[in-house]
């Protein structure tokens, strides 16, 4: 019994939650996806719609979170902002092992025109993807050994690759 208590004890947690984050304000995309055949100079885009409405004002914008946790890092992913892995946390000396952005505020730089600076991006096939501030999805799975993952995945559209990225913590492993 005190083996499965000592096992129990050292299991990763996972949970989904959410965050209210200072959020520069975005207008509705263009309706019409570009044909970019038609403009060979342009990176291809079709089917996704361009977004470059940007507007100059924030408010406080609820974001859901994904979030894992072992005895030494507590990670928080945001799956509606492409995934960015948006915080890691050393618990033992509690420092942040990168710069987690307290606010969000777009730029047009990515292929579709929004984009942000936040956490850790994944892009597939390209940098800055179509997907880099959207919603992707997201699973979150327990191992045997008490480890958590938390999945995150697109099927982008341009290219009709399916991507697929994995963060794991283990058990008593930093």
């Amino acid at each position: 019994m005190a083996k499965n208590k000592r096992a129990s004890a050292e299991r990763v947690r996972f949970w989904e939650d959410s965050t209210i984050i200072p959020t520069s304000e975005e207008g509705l995309p263009d309706p019409n996806p570009p044909f970019d055949f038609l403009n060979p100079g342009r990176f291809r885009n079709y089917h996704y719609t361009l977004r470059h409405n940007l507007a100059d004002r924030r408010v406080r914008r609820k974001w859901r979170t994904l979030h894992l946790e072992n005895q030494y890092l507590k990670c928080c992913v945001l799956p509606d902002l492409g995934g960015h892995l948006y915080t890691c946390i050393d618990k033992i000396s509690n420092h942040s092992i990168f710069y987690a952005n307290p606010s969000i505020k777009f730029a047009r730089l990515a292929h579709r025109g929004m984009w942000a600076a936040l956490g850790v991006e994944f892009n597939f096939p390209v940098s800055h993807n179509w997907m880099t501030v959207s919603p992707v999805d997201f699973a979150m799975t327990r191992e045997a050994d008490g480890a958590g993952s938390i999945w995150i995945g697109n099927i982008d559209r341009v290219c009709g690759m399916q991507w697929r990225v994995q963060l794991t913590l283990r058990p008593g492993r930093g």
